[in-house]
């Protein structure tokens, strides 16, 4: 059965993350007053790497909410070969408001953007 999600439109927020070399990188950001819910949660790099494919490349962690909920704490891999984010996508079916904070754990010496993206259910504006 599929899932019931409140009227509104599709939106993906992205939330870029500046990474340089092995480091913790904290994530905050302050989610558009229209966006109701995330049901999803993808990742990709910006800039070509020499990452393996399948290389673990960090630890994401994120909270959602003002820190209400805690609902992302996984390794990221690096897959070129998965070039159609829909195929990347995490289900998640939370309510988001206020800020997305966290970080981002790197464990490569590369300096890139890893790209967050929030499949958002976002309200219609009249």
């Amino acid at each position: 059965m599929e899932q019931a999600y409140p009227t509104g439109n599709f939106k993906w927020v992205i939330i870029p993350v500046s990474v340089n070399g092995v480091s913790v990188v904290p994530i905050g950001y302050k989610i558009p007053a229209n966006v109701m819910r995330c049901i999803g949660v993808a990742f990709s790099v910006r800039e070509p790497v020499n990452f393996a494919e399948g290389n673990l490349i960090g630890e994401i962690s994120l909270e959602f909410s003002n820190q209400q909920t805690h609902p992302v704490h996984m390794p990221v891999e690096h897959n070129p070969m998965m070039a159609c984010l829909k195929e990347k996508v995490l289900s998640l079916d939370e309510n988001l408001e206020g800020l997305v904070t966290g970080y981002f754990k790197s464990l490569t010496v590369s300096s890139f953007t890893l790209n967050v993206y929030l499949k958002c259910i976002a309200r219609e504006n009249h």
